[in-house]
């Protein structure tokens, strides 16, 4: 799965967390790219196997630390 997270910004730092339910299933921090590839051994590891939705809290980084995260459910349709 590849979640595009840009922000529309020119440079951006961001932090992620996966949840399951009200748990921290795993957690992504310093990414410099617009892109984070959740591969089906991480889904294994978190999930016990693969997932079809996916609820997440984004954070974008700037000089005073993380902004108001977007946190959102994707729905998973198909596996990359």
């Amino acid at each position: 799965m590849l979640v595009d997270l840009s922000s529309g910004t020119l440079t951006s730092v961001t932090d992620t967390e996966l949840f399951a339910g009200a748990n921290v299933v795993r957690a992504v921090s310093g990414l410099a790219t617009p892109t984070f590839t959740y591969t089906a051994a991480m889904q294994a590891t978190d999930f016990g196997g693969p997932i079809t939705n996916l609820s997440t809290r984004l954070y974008q980084i700037g000089a005073l630390g993380r902004g108001v995260p977007l946190i959102q459910t994707l729905t998973i349709k198909e596996s990359l």
